[in-house]
């Protein structure tokens, strides 16, 4: 590994275990560069804003959609994926994943909003395998709105619900069900 990615690999950490111990907001950059034993310049060599940082890591969480076995049932696909998605919201971690919506508000990340995420790719091949006559690339993207929609107003009611991630599944299955007919 490069002397670079081990540099900002110590800065990411230093984030996430930040998060552990205050809320995103209160995390100053000098916080995170002395944390990581490193010069505040050195965090903008990497990223231009803490909230570049934050939407960094939560990049990195889409690799679990790179690794994740497909069958050759896309039903069974999508659900696996939808699953995997929703448990990336965590009953223990609200305060993090609203953090990460409200860095998206003051720095965009377009990465979030390309066809070439993991997620979208997923999504699309399987519903295309169960409809090829449909436009699986919008439905994919009517999709992908609809769960933000659901995180978000999972996170704006302050509960903790441990149902909330099945709940979530079966309600997405069932827009794209309407979706697809």
């Amino acid at each position: 590994m490069k002397k670079s990615d081990i540099t900002k690999r110590k800065l990411l950490q230093s984030v996430e275990e930040l998060l552990d111990e205050k809320k995103f907001e209160a995390i100053t950059i000098r916080d995170i560069t002395n944390h990581a034993g490193l010069a505040v310049g050195t965090f903008y060599k990497y990223f231009s804003c803490k909230e570049e940082a934050l939407l960094y890591i939560y990049r990195q969480a889409d690799d679990t959609f790179r690794d994740l076995e497909e069958s050759d049932n896309p039903t069974q696909n999508i659900r696996r994926i939808l699953v995997v998605y929703y448990h990336m919201v965590e009953n223990d971690h609200q305060d993090l994943d609203r953090a990460i919506y409200r860095a998206h508000l003051t720095f965009h990340d377009d990465y979030f909003f390309t066809e070439e995420r993991e997620l979208f790719r997923r999504l699309c091949a399987n519903i295309k395998a169960l409809e090829p006559n449909k436009n699986a690339g919008d439905m994919t993207w009517k999709l992908l709105v609809f769960m933000r929609g659901l995180i978000y107003n999972y996170l704006i009611t302050f509960t903790r619900d441990e149902a909330w991630h099945e709940h979530c599944v079966s309600a997405t299955i069932d827009y794209l069900t309407y979706l697809l007919h």
